[in-house]
């Protein structure tokens, strides 16, 4: 979540450093042979960014099915927040498969219930939808259809994140210092992702009056899944709460929803794709195994050199 916001900020100033026009540059040349060509930092990941041809370069996210004897199925079906339309009718074709879907989505507990017309403002609003608007993609959230009866939110609230670290923080020393420097970035994060944030939505609306920034930007995003999963600009304490302490409540969940409702014949865990590979771990150890490869998607696809991008600022987007 925060590495995104992350990318707005520093795609202005990476921009202003190494500013091109946006004419066309003619891309290497490559062979049949070299391609595909995969970008990716570590193997098990379920991200990823692959080039397809000379001057076609896409993100993909992964899913996979995992299966136990005498046990549901478990379909790990990876996501990111804001993609082109096409991804997301290739994500609902999965997601069909599925009798029941377990899906991420941080609630407010303290938010009245909202009406229709509240919540299409709040989803203007959100800085994933004008980062979609601003590149001609589409946030998640119009996307996919969340209100169907087989879709369950299996997330952690916002005030359960918050309780854990105050927990931390009561008890003091270096974790509780740690926790209370994460409990300031998840408040921060919270903000901005809702669209409180004035530098960001600064940055945004900077980048959507530029076609070179929204085109660094764009090739930003699709080499994302070249570097490290690793969310450098969050704490460690905020790193793991934000994936580990969240799965280990979602497989909790999918434990007793295993245990009560039988009859569920394969679930779908709909998550981030950096949630995935904390996932499979879990998985693993309570006794499933892979039953096929990863499934890849493209989410969201450049065209770098056509929009302006020399060799060189390629290759130092895909930390080459």
């Amino acid at each position: 979540m925060r590495h995104i916001l992350c990318l707005i900020l520093a795609s202005l100033s990476f921009s202003a450093c190494t500013f091109t026009p946006t004419s066309e540059i003619a891309p290497p040349a490559l062979t049949a042979k070299d391609l595909p060509k995969i970008y990716r930092a570590h193997r098990g990941e379920y991200v990823r960014t692959i080039q397809s041809g000379t001057d076609t370069f896409s993100l993909q996210t992964g899913s996979r099915l995992y299966r136990k004897a005498g046990s549901g199925d478990v379909d790990l079906i990876g996501a990111i927040h804001a993609a082109e339309p096409a991804y997301y009718q290739e994500l609902k074709r999965d997601l069909s498969n599925a009798s029941l879907v377990l899906y991420e989505g941080v609630s407010d507990e303290n938010q009245p219930r909202f009406t229709d017309a509240q919540r299409e403002k709040a989803m203007n609003k959100s800085a994933y939808n004008r980062l979609a608007n601003t590149h001609g993609l589409v946030s998640q959230h119009r996307g996919i259809p969340y209100a169907q009866k087989h879709y369950r939110n299996c997330d952690m609230s916002f005030q359960q994140m918050q309780q854990t670290l105050q927990h931390e923080i009561a008890q003091g020393g270096s974790k509780g210092n740690a926790a209370q420097q994460a409990y300031n970035e998840l408040n921060s994060v919270n903000s901005a992702v809702r669209g409180n944030n004035f530098m960001i939505n600064t940055a945004i609306s900077l980048i959507g009056s530029s076609h070179a920034l929204k085109s660094r930007t764009r090739f930003m995003l699709v080499s994302m899944g070249a570097g490290k999963s690793e969310d450098h600009g969050s704490s460690p304490r905020l790193q793991t709460l934000m994936i580990e302490d969240r799965n280990a409540h979602v497989i909790n969940e999918l434990q007793k929803t295993l245990r009560n409702e039988p009859h569920q014949r394969r679930i779908a865990l709909f998550f981030g794709a950096a949630h995935l590979p904390d996932f499979e771990k879990r998985l693993l150890r309570l006794g499933y195994r892979p039953a096929g490869p990863i499934r890849w998607h493209n989410a969201i696809t450049s065209h770098p050199y056509s929009s302006g991008l020399t060799h060189k600022e390629v290759q130092e987007m895909l930390g080459r």
